[in-house]
C-alpha cells in the first residue's frame, strides 16, 4: 500500500482537492472492476475512443474517493474526495509505478 500524498508527489501532480491522506492498494481504470473502493485510485485515462473523465461520477458512486485526472474537474460535485491533477495521466501512472517499484530490491520478470 502507498499513501495518496506519495502518489501525488511521485506523479508531479497538484491537488485539485485534498480531503485526507488515504491508503491506496488498487489502481482502477474501469469502474466495472472495483474490488475495494475505499483503497482505490481511479485513473482517468484518455484515448481517442474513450475518456476516463466521463466515468468519474460512476467511480464516485461506487465509493472511490481518490482520483488522478488530467483535466479540471468540478470538485464541489464530489465531497470528501481527493483529486490529483497531472499533465498526462498515463505518464503519471508510469512515473509513480516506477517510483513504487524502486522501493523493492526484487527482479522484474514481466509487466
Amino acid at each position: 500500500m502507498v499513501q495518496i500524498a506519495q502518489i501525488c508527489n511521485w506523479s508531479n501532480g497538484s491537488w485539485l482537492s485534498f480531503y485526507q491522506d488515504g491508503k491506496i492498494k488498487e489502481l482502477v481504470i474501469d469502474t466495472r472492476k472495483v474490488s475495494e473502493p475505499e483503497y482505490a485510485l481511479f485513473i482517468a485515462l484518455a484515448s481517442p475512443r474513450r475518456d476516463g473523465h466521463d466515468f468519474i461520477t460512476a467511480a464516485y458512486e461506487k465509493g472511490i474517493r481518490n482520483f488522478l485526472v488530467q483535466q479540471e474537474v468540478n470538485v464541489d460535485r464530489f465531497p470528501s474526495a481527493n483529486f490529483i491533477l497531472v499533465k498526462d495521466t498515463l505518464q503519471a501512472l508510469q512515473q509513480f509505478t516506477s517510483a513504487y517499484r524502486k522501493q523493492f530490491n526484487i527482479p522484474v520478470i514481466g509487466i
